[in-house]
């Protein structure tokens, strides 16, 4: 049996998870095309990904389709947050990064 903890810290480490949870937490993530067109993603990663997010309880979906962040995911973003935080007072070109999605930020480069 894997440890969860394990689990999750090896899934914040791929390239997609903070970014699809930050786009979740904000309302941003308007269906799953639209996703695809705004990214580099595959619908496979996509897919894999959001599946992967759900079975460690950072995110739900509900019956109509639509994602929502969980008490656990709301938690991590607080530390993606901070991360965000963190990053603007050391790295000057990120200053607008920490009130932008990963995805709408010039400095995003996937």
């Amino acid at each position: 049996m894997q440890c969860s903890t394990l689990g999750l810290i090896h899934t914040i480490g791929k390239r997609w998870l903070v970014v699809l949870l930050e786009e979740i937490a904000l309302g941003k993530f308007d269906g799953f095309n639209s996703v695809l067109k705004r990214s580099h993603l595959t619908p496979r990663i996509l897919s894999n990904q959001l599946k992967e997010m759900e079975s460690l309880g950072i995110v739900e979906k509900n019956k109509a389709g639509k994602y929502s962040v969980t008490k656990r995911g709301s938690e991590l973003m607080e530390i993606v947050n901070q991360l965000k935080t963190f990053n603007k007072k050391w790295d000057p070109k990120t200053i607008y990064c920490v009130n932008k999605s990963c995805l709408e930020c010039s400095n995003f480069n996937y």
